[in-house]
């Protein structure tokens, strides 16, 4: 049995704090429970997996994950991240902040989105280079069709960005004033002629409540995103990928919650998986973590033991965190830090873990 590094946690009792808008939309009462989707049909609105495989539809062909995990674990899986502080090059003015991102599986591109536009209004998806994971990142741009998918400025919102390890299917949430009964959906752009158009939205997923957060599973496997469909649980939710190109039915993410009333407050988001599904992390706001959101894990396989629920405590602290991607070989977590030394800014932040 490995030894443990991380305080195991049983079960509590959520309370609200200051980042609940960030998990859900602040706009009037929540809708009564309701699972149906509000878009119908799935046709052109596909994942774009192997239908012929099997385990859902996954293919790790042709998408990055053969150099991240065939070759043998590159760090000590079991071992505690060692924090290496803000990703450089996103936000050189320190002065807006940062609401999800997700990388290319070689981790020089990256997709976050980001309010340095109009610094509060709303949010949008940028894309940033770099030519060796060492440097910082440069260029940063919008991504124009995807933010053109959902537009009712000043008050839409595209965030939340979730790439596939192929690079050709971006997922993000988006909010609407017009035409919704609630302003949060998931929606899907797929890589044309080198660029990422205007998305739809995954009819498969969507109910009538609050729906954001999407993390695709880089072979695209399965779908992880946060819901409040059935109140008064609110939390994370799976949906496999189906062999007819779309997903299967979403159902409730057990090993991402704690149960018997823990999530009575409803502040379980921001899932973040590794492909084989033995590497899980969330952000939660619960009355037994350091103060505001943490990142929490549960270690279900992956050639470990069974490490239960436990808070990544070498991350952790009295300001908010929250997981944002983890890298191809499960080495490297990206996540988000209400950072004090930018008066409590959202900024990027990275950890890895030791080398073998």
């Amino acid at each position: 049995m490995r030894a443990r590094h991380r305080r195991r946690i049983v079960i509590g009792v959520v309370s609200f704090g200051c980042l609940a808008c960030a998990v859900y939309a602040c706009t009037g009462d929540d809708p009564a429970p309701q699972t149906a989707p509000d878009d119908a049909g799935t046709g052109a609105d596909s994942p774009g997996v192997d239908s012929s495989s099997t385990d859902g539809g996954r293919d790790a062909s042709d998408s990055g994950l053969d150099a991240g995990l065939d070759a043998g674990p590159a760090c000590k899986l079991a071992q505690p991240f060692q924090k290496k502080g803000k990703l450089l090059g996103i936000d050189p003015t320190n002065a807006t902040s940062e609401f999800g991102a997700t990388l290319s599986a070689d981790e020089l591109s990256i997709y976050f989105a980001s309010n340095q536009d109009n610094l509060g209004t709303y949010q949008r998806i940028y894309k940033a280079t770099r030519a060796k994971r060492s440097d910082p990142f440069a260029n940063v741009a919008p991504v124009v069709g995807v933010n053109a998918s959902n537009q009712d400025p000043p008050d839409a919102t595209t965030e939340f960005p979730s790439l596939t390890a192929d690079g050709k299917t971006l997922y993000f949430s988006s909010s609407s004033v017009s035409g919704d009964p609630r302003p949060y959906r998931i929606w899907r752009s797929t890589l044309a002629g080198g660029l990422f158009p205007t998305g739809v939205k995954v009819a498969d997923v969507n109910s009538t409540g609050v729906d954001k957060t999407p993390y695709i599973l880089p072979s695209a496997g399965a779908l992880y995103f946060t819901s409040n469909r059935n109140l008064p649980t609110r939390g994370i939710y799976r949906a496999k990928a189906a062999s007819s190109g779309g997903f299967d039915a979403p159902v409730f993410a057990d090993r991402m919650h704690v149960p018997d009333g823990g999530n009575g407050g409803g502040l379980e988001s921001f899932p973040v998986v590794s492909d084989d599904e033995a590497f899980l992390f969330w952000g939660a706001q619960y009355p037994f973590g350091q103060g505001d959101f943490d990142i929490w894990t549960r270690v279900d396989g992956g050639g470990l033991d069974d490490a239960g629920l436990a808070g990544v405590d070498e991350l952790n602290t009295a300001a908010a965190e929250w997981p944002a991607w983890l890298s191809i070989d499960r080495c490297r977590l990206y996540y988000i830090y209400a950072d004090p030394d930018t008066g409590g800014n959202l900024d990027l932040f990275w950890a890895e873990r030791p080398p073998p």
